[in-house]
């Protein structure tokens, strides 16, 4: 199964450190693995198993973490070889990475990592664990970036605003990783509008990064909204929740 390419280039505003107004543009390439195409409440028929694998994921079902770690090891970029993988942070700071809430070593069953509801705050940082214990080549910087302010998920209506996630996420000055100079692999579960990858890409460039890579596992699809009401199909909207 081949990574896909995707490009993203848009222009988006934000206040910028001295309170002035800005407009600015951005062009980035990603990679990702698999096409989301959200339930919508179950009224969505393109809603397939690839999209019920990214939700397994999202709720940190070990195989659905495992079989996504088997697919990029599988397409594994050599660009990405000394690489410092990178999570996008989730919209809640106490899901920041700590040592305490990995459990890729732990070797807990299905049910006892939902018992522990440690699950889903770390989905992608065992995704991490696991790639750099398949590939000596990466290292893991899964406590670079921090969330410092809680925002609303996006998944829940959330804006999608780029300066959201720029007020809101920094660089961990205490993390012990110093990434000027370094090449950085930025991975997130699902891209939707791309913004959070963008403000993640700004902070990380800002600090220093010499070059950051994009991966994400899935592709939001722009699927027709289809309500209860079957004879309504409204056209995607960023702003219907997922």
């Amino acid at each position: 199964m081949a990574i896909k390419k995707g490009h993203y280039n848009e222009q988006f505003g934000f206040t910028n450190g001295e309170g002035r107004r800005v407009v600015a543009h951005m062009a980035y390439d990603y990679d990702y693995l698999v096409d989301y195409h959200p339930k919508r409440d179950g009224n969505n028929p393109l809603f397939d198993y690839n999209s019920q694998l990214i939700l397994d994921f999202k709720n940190g079902y070990p195989d659905a973490i495992e079989h996504f770690a088997d697919l990029i090891d599988k397409d594994f970029n050599p660009c990405w070889n000394g690489c410092y993988c990178v999570a996008v942070p989730s919209s809640n700071p106490a899901n920041n990475y700590s040592p305490e809430q990995d459990l890729s070593e732990q070797n807990l069953s299905p049910y006892e990592l939902l018992a522990s509801y440690e699950s889903k705050k770390t989905c992608v940082y065992d995704l991490i664990a696991r790639l750099v214990g398949k590939h000596s080549g990466l290292h893991n910087g899964s406590a670079v970036l921090i969330r410092v302010k809680r925002i609303v998920p996006k998944s829940k209506g959330g804006s999608r605003a780029v300066s959201v996630d720029l007020d809101s996420i920094e660089v961990n000055s205490k993390c012990g990783i110093d990434i000027s100079g370094k090449n950085i692999l930025l991975i997130d579960d699902i891209i939707t509008t791309g913004n959070s990858i963008v403000a993640c890409k700004m902070i990380l460039e800002k600090g220093g990064a010499k070059n950051v890579f994009v991966l994400c596992l899935g592709k939001t699809s722009r699927d027709p909204y289809v309500s209860n009401d079957s004879s309504v199909e409204v056209p995607f909207d960023e702003e219907v929740p997922f």
